[in-house]
């Protein structure tokens, strides 16, 4: 997925929206949580992100690497991948 958003950056001809679903078991299986981020902050609206997982953490983390911290509590949604969820955050079908 970031191949594709950086891809999609770098032309600034290409218009192409994006929509990032990014679905995990739990926070601490998400990767590339500020990198993806900051890609949908500096993308002016043409990348989306929405983070999903299964279950939050039942405890705060521990030490981790403040560059690729993943919050807590769990800011997201929650909830097992299911047709309601993709309805929710991810744009209608095309034609």
């Amino acid at each position: 997925m970031l191949q594709i958003a950086n891809t999609v950056l770098a032309d600034t001809k290409d218009k192409t929206e994006i929509t990032i679903l990014g679905c995990n078991s739990t926070p601490e299986d998400v990767m590339l949580y500020s990198a993806i981020n900051r890609i949908e902050a500096e993308s002016g609206g043409q990348i989306k992100v929405t983070w999903a997982v299964s279950k939050d953490r039942a405890a705060p983390p521990s030490a981790t690497d403040p560059d690729e911290a993943v919050p807590y509590p769990w800011p997201h949604a929650t909830g097992r991948i299911s047709a309601a969820l993709l309805r929710e955050h991810l744009p209608d079908p095309g034609p």
